[in-house]
């Protein structure tokens, strides 16, 4: 079976959009992450959850939660702020691991153990374009599938 048999769809937002924006379509859509594209259409990085609180943190306050235990709510709060207009492109992650819908599941399934960083895969078309994704989700429903568990993409 092929990648385009599970990959399942995708949300993009444009490189130039802020923080904020990112935050909005996450909100709006009730998603983890988005793939970032450029004004022709290519894939060029992916914002998740993670990258969204790694933003907010000082630098100073990374690595240490004996100084974080000490931030109050306040201090939080306009560390939040000051990020608010800050461009996707300086904080997202832009060194991906892509597939293509004609890659075999399993080939899939082993690069998305190896890699460890990245736990979802985004599928480009051949124009570098991203047309879907792939998650361990997708991975495990359809072994179960396959073992008559549930059908595939239920």
């Amino acid at each position: 079976m092929i990648v385009e048999k599970i990959m399942r769809p995708i949300y993009t937002i444009e490189e130039d959009k802020t923080f904020f924006d990112c935050l909005v379509e996450m909100q709006k859509h009730k998603i983890n992450n988005l793939l970032v594209i450029n004004q022709e259409g290519k894939l060029v990085g992916m914002v998740n959850s993670n990258q969204i609180i790694h933003t907010v943190i000082p630098n100073y306050l990374k690595n240490n939660c004996i100084a974080a235990s000490f931030v109050s709510e306040d201090i939080f709060i306009e560390d939040v702020k000051k990020v608010k207009d800050l461009v996707i492109k300086n904080f997202m992650i832009s060194d991906l691991l892509t597939i293509n819908s004609e890659d075999n599941i399993a080939e899939v399934s082993v690069l998305s153990l190896k890699n460890k960083k990245q736990l979802r895969l985004p599928v480009v078309n051949k124009e570098g374009e991203p047309i879907g994704i792939v998650t361990k989700t997708e991975l495990r429903r359809f072994i179960a599938s396959v073992l008559g568990i549930g059908q595939f993409g239920k």
